[in-house]
């Protein structure tokens, strides 16, 4: 049994399918797509599927997973020794296969939303430029929207990861928030008035 779970572990990569996600605040109105689907998929060897599941807003109203999303969110911001960090090694390991992202900013300042647009362009062309395969099914790109106030998210895409990459980053992970308890118990009896 470990063996067949060690193989399915080093040979299993986990597709993403996003579909039909959007997004809108205008306004301080927001609005979702209730027709959106994430789909997720279980390959070995990159073409036998053994396990599939969809996530759509059917399931999330039913097991109140939005309620539980934003107690995560919410938690992770107020933790400030919550830290999510990025390397080489980790963009390397997600393999976006196809993308279809638009953006859409608007500020009423127009010298502001022109700044705005060309920051975020930036920030998503070194978050993503490089991990995205050359097709020209990938399409990705931020639209000013001047004289108004507006957030719009439009998504389609697939993502892969290893599940083995996924297991290796939960592992070190959890290795680091240990380490980081252990040191915060030694400084808390450091500077007790009792001693050990």
């Amino acid at each position: 049994m470990a063996i067949i779970v060690g193989i399915l572990a080093i040979f299993t990569e986990i597709k993403i399918q996003v579909e039909n996600f959007k997004f809108q605040i205008e306004d301080k109105r927001k609005n979702a797509n209730e027709n959106f689907k994430v789909i997720f998929k279980f390959n070995i060897f990159k073409k036998i599927n053994y396990f599939k599941f969809t996530i759509n807003n059917d399931k999330l109203k039913k097991y109140n997973a939005r309620h539980s999303f934003d107690k995560i969110i919410k938690q992770i911001i107020k933790d400030k020794n919550s830290k999510i960090k990025e390397s080489k090694s980790n963009k390397k390991n997600l393999k976006i296969e196809k993308l279809d992202l638009r953006i859409d900013i608007g500020i009423e300042d127009a010298a502001l939303t022109a700044m705005v647009t060309g920051i975020g362009a930036i920030i998503l062309s070194i978050l993503i430029g490089k991990n995205v395969n050359n097709s020209s099914e990938n399409e990705w790109n931020i639209n000013p929207v001047y004289n108004n106030s507006v957030l719009k998210l439009d998504l389609n895409c697939i993502i892969s990861i290893k599940l083995i990459h996924i297991i290796k980053r939960i592992y070190v992970m959890r290795k680091e928030v240990d380490k980081n308890a252990g040191t915060s118990i030694r400084k808390n009896f450091k500077y007790s008035k009792y001693n050990f």
